[in-house]
């Protein structure tokens, strides 16, 4: 099993069907998914709650976490999510 769930591969699939393949910040192909607030935290993987980013975008989602903690990160992620989902 993978460490997200037995049904992790068929979600991830889902998510970047949504995104079309391409990252949401920049718009590059990509087949990375990103839990917004990670899955450590929170043991959510709903599709409100994946994005799809690439490589670059994905490392700097994940060292914002970590260098200025959980409460600044989540506020930062979803007011930057909400017009991504909005228009997704």
């Amino acid at each position: 099993m993978n460490r997200y769930g037995k049904d992790w591969f068929l979600i991830r699939k889902r998510v970047l069907k949504r995104d079309g393949y391409k990252c949401r910040k920049c718009g590059k192909i990509t087949d990375n998914v990103h839990h917004i607030i990670p899955f450590a935290v929170s043991s959510n993987n709903g599709m409100c709650n994946l994005i799809s980013l690439c490589d670059k975008h994905h490392k700097n989602a994940d060292h914002q976490y970590s260098r200025v903690g959980v409460t600044k990160f989540l506020k930062k992620m979803m007011l930057e999510n909400v017009g991504l989902m909005k228009n997704g």
